[in-house]
């Protein structure tokens, strides 16, 4: 009897242990919940650990040159996405009656037409450290210009670059003319 007793007890030990080395599972927010309920389906974003500020600390200490540094915040960024997102999207490729698209900036996969019943799979994945609504921000309309009648005369900018007067002194762009990059260069520089 003893035996079952420490045996159970190991047990319990086993079980807390395994459940604090994994992230808890993700909680489905309310919003996500009732448009479940509304439309029976919903578009979700599904967030990752770890997340892209933590990721990009550890670069912060690198002293490389613009462009490596630009290039190695993306194949870190990315590298962690995969990492992190591969054992999920290879559950979610089977299943034809949904879209998925990573996003590797974020550390986010977008599921589209997810039912109940996948929600709560996802949910309980421990991978997914958070589930949010897609939505949707609207634009707003665009502002009606009127066109505006050409004016006689030399346009503002023509006039700031003074290409009248190589217009006149016979430089009309037919052919090429040093001089008159030269000017413009100048003019556009020094103004």
């Amino acid at each position: 009897m003893e035996k079952v007793g420490i045996l159970l007890l190991a047990v319990a030990i086993v079980t807390l242990v395994q459940s604090d080395s994994f992230p808890s599972s993700a909680s489905i927010p309310t919003s996500v919940s009732l448009s479940l309920a509304k439309n029976g389906q919903v578009d979700v974003f599904l967030t990752f650990l770890p997340r892209p500020t933590s990721v990009l600390n550890t670069l912060q200490l690198l002293t490389l040159s613009r462009d490596d540094r630009l290039n190695s915040v993306a194949r870190t960024l990315k590298e962690n996405a995969a990492k992190s997102q591969k054992s999920l999207l290879a559950f979610l490729v089977g299943n034809p009656s949904i879209s998925v698209k990573s996003f590797w900036i974020s550390n986010q996969i977008l599921v589209k037409n997810v039912d109940s019943e996948l929600l709560h799979v996802l949910a309980a994945r421990p991978e997914v450290e958070e589930i949010q609504e897609s939505g949707s921000i609207p634009l707003e309309e665009p502002i009606d210009l009127k066109i505006v009648e050409k004016t006689s005369g030399v346009e503002w900018g023509i006039e700031i670059i003074g290409a009248e007067s190589v217009w006149a002194a016979g430089n009309n762009g037919k052919t090429p003319s040093v001089e008159l990059c030269h000017i413009l260069y100048y003019r556009l520089n020094n103004h």
